[in-house]
């Protein structure tokens, strides 16, 4: 599931392994936040609005279909929609109904932005992001995640990942991290119900940043998982190499009728979702944010994509690039059976093999009408 993502109309696949096959499914994987414009809630009304931007939510929409068999997963009118978008350095509600600034840590809320400043120089350089920006990632995800450093066993990270606007896609090599357009549909990275605990270690065993200095001793992390019952969280960190002044990265807080609401088991509550950016984010920030967490209590599954949102700062346009990296966090901590989100997984009825020829089957069909659509 190793997944080359989107430009801004189409994504784009490299179909190097099976991994590139189903990361790529879990880069489509996503949906849509619904139509919260005029929000039931009245927590809404204190909540900075930072714009309405267009939102597609089509290629994760019939991704969930196929792989669910659920039609119209979230709600509303069609699969491309202009959504309000909230600023996050203000304010967004917590999966509890707390008003929360994410700034620093993630307060319940499952994501934050912290102040990182970083000594690596060059992001393309994948031998400074292995000997340096892993040692500081390593320092700021207890922070931000609010756990202490002696309760996590291991923190592994995975798919680094250079991504810009109008740029030339490349697979990784040796000595530089895979490089992407911005991604312009909506996704979730990891669908470990899906996957199992089997597929899931072997995706991140093959997209390591660093295996040679940072060993991955797959057969002990499974015996932890599955006969220990450790609890683990898959994250996302998202760090802006030039000041965003373009297509900010935007996150859909996803929210569900039932307290442990999770997906693809339960729809989201449309009310109660909403989006957030960060505003101008410079390079010496982070933003870390939740995709999987095995306890069910705990809020995840943040659908993410870039949106065409202009800075309101006066000056030339900036192209946006930035570098993500994952990171699986395994902690000390046990789940019991009531909490365990993993157990209750609900896992789709195509193989990874079919998955993987599903998505690629829908990366040609957008690039096709891509193609149509700017008379090329």
């Amino acid at each position: 599931m190793n997944t080359r993502a989107s430009s801004s109309s189409s994504i784009q696949f490299f179909p190097s392994s099976k991994a590139s096959l189903l990361f790529v499914q879990l880069l489509v994987l996503a949906a849509h936040p619904g139509n919260v414009h005029g929000l039931a809630s009245p927590i809404t009304n204190t909540l900075k609005l930072v714009a309405n931007s267009q939102v597609d939510y089509s290629a994760a929409a019939e991704f969930i279909e196929e792989h669910y068999h659920i039609p119209n997963y979230f709600g509303g009118e069609g699969t491309v929609r202009s959504e309000p978008i909230f600023d996050a350095r203000d304010s967004v509600v917590t999966k509890d109904g707390k008003i929360v600034a994410p700034l620093g840590a993630m307060h319940d809320c499952g994501f934050c932005l912290i102040d990182a400043p970083t000594e690596v120089e060059n992001f393309e350089d994948l031998s400074q992001v292995q000997s340096t920006y892993l040692k500081e990632m390593a320092e700021w995800i207890p922070q931000a995640l609010q756990i202490d450093k002696d309760e996590i066993e291991s923190i592994i990270f995975w798919h680094p990942m250079l991504r810009g606007e109008s740029i030339t896609p490349q697979q990784r090599s040796d000595s530089e991290p895979a490089v992407a357009n911005a991604a312009s549909m909506v996704h979730i990275d990891t669908d470990v119900g899906a996957y199992g605990l089997d597929g899931i270690l072997d995706l991140v065993g093959k997209n390591l940043v660093d295996p040679q200095s940072a060993p991955f001793d797959r057969d002990e992390i499974y015996d932890r998982l599955a006969a220990q019952k450790r609890r683990f969280i898959f994250l996302n960190t998202w760090r802006p190499l030039v000041p965003v002044r373009s297509r900010p990265l935007a996150l859909w807080a996803t929210r569900y009728k039932e307290a442990n609401g999770v997906f693809p088991k339960m729809r989201p509550c449309l009310d109660a979702s909403r989006w957030y950016v960060f505003p101008e984010m410079e390079p010496s920030e982070c933003l870390i944010f939740k995709q999987y967490d095995r306890r069910l209590d705990q809020a995840c599954d943040f659908w993410h994509t870039s949106l065409d949102i202009q800075s309101k700062v006066d000056g030339p346009h900036v192209p946006r690039r930035s570098f993500d990296m994952k990171a699986m966090v395994v902690l000390k901590e046990t789940v019991s059976p009531e909490e365990d989100r993993l157990a209750a997984s609900t896992e789709p009825d195509l193989t990874l093999d079919e998955s993987g020829n599903f998505c690629a089957e829908q990366t040609r069909r957008r690039q096709k009408v891509n193609l149509k659509i700017n008379g090329e």
